[in-house]
C-alpha cells in the first residue's frame, strides 16, 4: 500500500505488455477532484494580490550577477509571461507536452 497525500490517483500497476506504469484516477466530476481543483483556483486568487511583487522579484533576479539567480528569474519569467506550466518528468504514456523545466 502506498499513501501519498500529493497524488490524485487511486491505484497503479505496471502493465505487462508495455512495461509502463498505469494509473486509475478520479473522474473529472468527482467531489474529490472538484475539491482539488477548487484549492488550486483559490491559490491562484491568492497569487493575484502579490503578483506584482513576484514580477519585481524575478526581474531583479534576471539582472543578478549570479548565474543561478538569472536562470531562476528567466524560468519564472517564461512561466509568467508565456503562461507555460512549470513542468516535470512525465511517463511515456502521458501527453507529449513540455513545460519550462523541460525546455
Amino acid at each position: 500500500m502506498v499513501n501519498k497525500k500529493d497524488c490524485a490517483w487511486l491505484a497503479s500497476w505496471i502493465e505487462n505488455i508495455t512495461d509502463s506504469k498505469k494509473y486509475v484516477g478520479f473522474s473529472g466530476s468527482s467531489k474529490i477532484k472538484a475539491k482539488s481543483d477548487l484549492q488550486k483556483f483559490e491559490k491562484a486568487r491568492e497569487l493575484k494580490s502579490i503578483i506584482e511583487n513576484v514580477r519585481k522579484n524575478y526581474i531583479s533576479k534576471m539582472k543578478s550577477v549570479d548565474m543561478r539567480e538569472r536562470q531562476l528569474g528567466t524560468a519564472t519569467y517564461i512561466i509568467d509571461f508565456l503562461a507555460i506550466r512549470a513542468g516535470n518528468e512525465k511517463g511515456s504514456d502521458e501527453a507529449d507536452t513540455v513545460g519550462c523545466c523541460s525546455l
